[in-house]
C-alpha cells in the first residue's frame, strides 16, 4: 500500500506524466467502447459496408487535416493567448470557407467521384463529405485551443463523449437497417457532441476587435509556414494511409478494404489516439522548454523510453493471441484479419513510438523537414500498389512490403529529431 502510495505522488509530482494519464484515462475508455461493442457491430454492418465507410474515413481524414490550412497546430506555440484565440478565429473561418468548396466539388460531381474512389455502387456516401469535414476539422481546432491552455479534462470528456454517441448511434441505425448509412452518420454526430464540450473554452476569451480581418491576415502572415508546408505534409501524410482502402479495394476487393479498415478500427485508430494523447502534451512540454536544450533532450529521451515500454507487451500479445482471438469475437466472417493484422503489427509498433515524437520538428520550426518525411512516406505507401500491378502478389504480401517499408520511413525520422533535439543543448 506504501508502495502505491509513493508511486502516485511521484506521478502528481510530474506534470508531464499526470497530463499525460489524464488524456490517455480517456482515450482508453473512449477507444473501449467501440472494441466492446465491436462485436455487435460487426453483425449488424458486413465488410462491404465496413469497406465503404473506411473509403469515406479515408476522404475525409484527408479533406479535414488542410480544411483550416494546419493553423490548428500553431494555437500551441503562439506567444500569447490573445494570438492564440485570433488563430482560433483565423482557422475557424479557413474550415468553414474551405467546407465551402467542397460541397461545390463533392455534391455535383458524386457520381464521377465515387469511380475514382472505387465506391460507384455508393456515390450518395459522398454528399455527407462537406459537412463532415466540417465538423472534424473543427474538432482538431478545438482540440489544439484546449491542449494550449492544458485543458486536458475537458478534451478527455470530449472524446468519452464522442465515443459513447458514435456507438450508440450506430447500434440504432444498424437495428434500424440503415446500412452503411449508419457508420457515417454516427460518426458525424458523435463528432458534433465532442465539439460542444470543447466550445466550452472560448468563454470569456473572444473580444470584438479580434474579429477585424486585418488582424487575422496578420496573424496569418506570422505563421503562414505552417499553411505553406504543413499543409502539404499533412495531405501526404493522409494520403499515406487513408488512401490505401480504395487502392486495396481497387487492387483486390471491397472486402479486402474491409478487413483492413476493421483491423484500423479495433487496433489502428486506438493505438492512434492513445498515441495523439501523448504527442499533445509532448507538443506543448517541447514549446516550453524549446529554449532550455538540456531540459528538452531529457523529455525527449524519457518520452521515447516511456513509449517502448509501454507498446511491448500489448504487441506481443496480439503477435500471439489475434488468429484464435479475433474471429470469436468479431465472427468468423472476420477470420481473414486476424491473419492480416500479424503483418501490420511491426508497423503499428513504430507508429506509436515515433509519432507523438515528431511532433518535436514542428515546434522546432522545421516544417519542411517534416513535409519531405512525409512524402517519402506516401511514396513507401504508394510501392506496393504499383507492385501489385505488374506481379500478381498475394494480399499478405502486399502488407509485409507496406508494413517494412514505412516503419524504415518512420525510424528514419526519429533519428532526425534525436539529432536535432542533441544539437539545440
Amino acid at each position: 500500500m506504501g508502495l502505491i502510495k509513493k508511486y502516485c505522488g511521484k506521478i502528481n509530482k510530474n506534470e508531464f506524466v499526470k497530463n499525460v494519464l489524464i488524456l490517455f484515462s480517456g482515450a482508453v475508455v473512449a477507444q473501449f467502447l467501440p472494441i466492446l461493442f465491436t462485436p455487435v457491430l460487426s453483425r449488424m454492418y458486413n465488410p462491404a459496408a465496413f469497406g465503404i465507410f473506411s473509403v469515406f474515413v479515408g476522404i475525409t481524414n484527408i479533406t479535414s487535416q488542410i480544411a483550416c490550412l494546419r493553423y490548428d497546430y500553431a494555437l500551441v506555440v503562439a506567444e500569447d493567448d490573445d494570438e492564440a484565440t485570433k488563430l482560433f478565429l483565423l482557422s475557424s473561418v479557413i474550415t468553414f470557407m474551405f467546407s465551402v468548396i467542397t460541397a461545390v466539388i463533392f455534391i455535383p460531381f458524386s457520381s464521377q467521384l465515387s469511380v475514382l474512389f472505387s465506391i460507384k455502387e455508393t456515390p450518395q456516401a459522398l454528399l455527407l463529405v462537406p459537412l463532415t469535414t466540417f465538423i472534424i476539422s473543427m474538432t482538431s481546432v478545438l482540440n489544439y485551443y484546449n491542449v494550449r491552455f492544458k485543458n486536458y479534462k475537458i478534451i478527455t470528456s470530449a472524446n468519452i463523449i464522442k465515443s459513447i454517441f458514435a456507438v450508440i448511434i450506430q447500434i440504432v441505425l444498424g437495428l434500424l437497417h440503415f446500412g452503411y448509412w449508419g457508420l457515417l452518420l454516427g460518426q458525424l454526430i458523435s463528432y458534433g457532441f465532442g465539439n460542444t464540450r470543447m466550445l466550452m473554452a472560448l468563454k470569456g476569451k473572444i473580444h470584438k476587435e479580434m474579429l477585424d480581418i486585418k488582424i487575422l491576415l496578420l496573424v496569418a502572415g506570422k505563421y503562414q509556414n505552417y499553411a505553406k508546408f504543413t499543409v502539404a505534409s499533412s495531405v501526404a501524410n493522409n494520403l499515406t494511409y487513408n488512401l490505401l482502402p480504395s487502392l486495396i479495394t481497387g487492387a483486390y476487393s471491397q472486402n479486402h478494404a474491409g478487413y483492413y479498415g476493421m483491423i484500423n478500427r479495433t487496433l489502428g485508430l486506438p493505438l492512434t489516439l492513445i498515441s495523439n494523447t501523448v504527442s499533445q502534451v509532448f507538443m506543448k512540454q517541447v514549446s516550453d522548454e524549446k529554449t532550455d536544450g538540456e531540459k528538452l533532450a531529457t523529455t525527449f529521451k524519457k518520452v521515447s523510453k516511456m513509449l517502448m515500454l509501454i507498446s511491448v507487451i500489448p504487441f506481443a500479445l496480439l503477435f500471439i493471441f489475434a488468429e484464435p482471438v479475433i474471429p470469436f469475437v468479431l465472427g468468423n466472417e472476420w477470420a481473414p484479419a486476424a491473419k492480416f493484422l500479424k503483418y501490420l503489427i511491426p508497423l503499428f509498433a513504430v507508429r506509436f513510438v515515433v509519432g507523438p515524437i515528431s511532433s518535436s520538428a514542428l515546434v522546432m520550426q522545421k516544417q519542411k523537414a517534416t513535409m519531405f518525411w512525409q512524402f517519402g512516406l506516401f511514396l513507401c505507401a504508394m510501392i506496393p500498389s504499383a507492385i501489385k500491378l505488374y506481379f500478381n502478389i498475394p494480399f499478405e504480401t502486399y502488407l509485409i512490403i507496406l508494413s517494412i517499408l514505412l516503419s524504415v520511413g518512420y525510424l528514419i525520422f526519429y533519428r532526425y529529431c534525436y539529432n536535432m533535439i542533441r544539437k539545440s543543448k
